[in-house]
């Protein structure tokens, strides 16, 4: 008499039995096992446990042709899932010999750790105009649509973490709105016709500076902009300043006119000194009358060298000067360095010599 096993049916001799039974039924056992095992009709297996060994390229799971294989993994240790790879809530997937990089979704937020000392990159294989790094977002408006946000958990103030957005063409960098910490207000914004950079850190913000593709003269769109919401006098458009920090002239509007001017304070000035000969230097320039070599138009002025031998420091630059340079095909070219000249320099010497001018008539006057 024999029973059998719950799952596989191998025959066993039952209690008190002829123990001369076990050859047959072991026989009849490993063939059972053959065949589950590596026969072309296996069995239904429910769970195997694999201390040891290896597996190459076997499928494991289900093997069907309608369902193919769940996964295979070769003996280099490569897995191939069939069907891709879920992992659930706050499961990691790790890379590095330690948490270099982890990237999982907490149920919430999809989240790329990086702990790691090396660089982030994202590499293409060869040079081409298509993009290596797409962000996309499917907003429909400049600010929904913003695609980066810049954040730090040990954030200081009240204001929105800054983001980058675009949509149609536009490009565009958002800061928070001072009037309202809750709304962004932009910063920058790249469309196709120019280019405007705003400051967003006081109320006044249209104060902006502004490039255009269409420089009509006397037009809003003008190539080059600057404006600023402030209503009283003295606005200053552009700064200049030292290394130290200390100005050295500003570009302002005052009264409806633009003054450029230049730091001319005693403060910053010693060893100073009368001007002598002035007449005489003055008598030197040779004004001329002349038509620039890239277009028609024709205007006075000086030759930069001829004054530089007079008034040194009016003219920048050195004469006949020109530098090389090898293009992006390897290419060498020549090109002139110009000249300069700041007729601003010339007028000390006009205000002294209508000085000196004035005293040699006023002595013939009274002679």
């Amino acid at each position: 008499m024999a029973t059998t096993t719950t799952n596989y049916t191998f025959n066993k001799p039952a209690v008190g039995a002829d123990t001369n039974l076990w050859g047959g039924y072991l026989n009849d056992n490993w063939a059972k096992l053959d065949n589950l095992l590596g026969g072309s009709t296996p069995l239904p297996l429910t769970g195997i446990d694999i201390d040891s060994g290896s597996i190459d390229g076997t499928a494991v799971g289900a093997n069907a042709t309608s369902t193919g294989a769940f996964t295979t993994l070769s003996a280099s240790g490569l897995l191939t899932p069939a069907c891709g790879a879920q992992l659930n809530d706050n499961v990691k997937a790790t890379f590095g010999s330690g948490t270099d990089l982890e990237i999982f979704h907490d149920g919430t937020n999809s989240l790329l750790n990086i702990a790691g000392s090396g660089n982030v990159q994202v590499k293409a294989d060869a040079e081409n105009q298509d993009p290596v790094f797409v962000v996309k977002n499917t907003g429909t408006t400049q600010n929904s649509s913003a695609m980066m946000s810049f954040e730090s958990d040990n954030a200081v103030g009240q204001n929105l973490a800054p983001k980058i957005g675009g949509i149609d063409g536009l490009f565009s960098i958002q800061m928070s709105d001072p009037d309202n910490l809750t709304a962004y207000a932009d910063a920058i914004v790249v469309t196709p016709s120019g280019t405007t950079v705003k400051n967003t850190l006081y109320s006044a913000k249209n104060a902006e500076f502004r490039t255009s593709s269409d420089p009509t003269i006397n037009a809003p769109n003008a190539l080059f902009q600057a404006r600023s919401a402030y209503a009283g006098t003295n606005i200053y458009l552009q700064t200049f300043k030292r290394s130290s920090g200390d100005v050295a002239g500003h570009i302002s509007l005052s009264a409806g006119t633009t003054v450029y001017s230049t730091t001319s304070d005693y403060r910053v000035k010693e060893d100073v000194q009368d001007i002598d000969g002035a007449t005489a230097s003055l008598l030197q320039l040779n004004p001329i009358n002349f038509r620039w070599t890239f277009s028609e138009e024709r205007t006075n002025g000086f030759l930069a060298h001829e004054v530089q031998a007079i008034v040194p420091d009016a003219v920048s630059g050195v004469k006949d000067a020109t530098h090389t340079y090898v293009d992006e095909d390897g290419v060498e070219h020549t090109e002139m360095e110009l000249q300069g000249l700041d007729q601003a320099k010339l007028v000390p010497l006009l205000v002294k010599t209508v000085q000196e001018l004035e005293a040699r008539i006023s002595a013939l006057e009274s002679a």
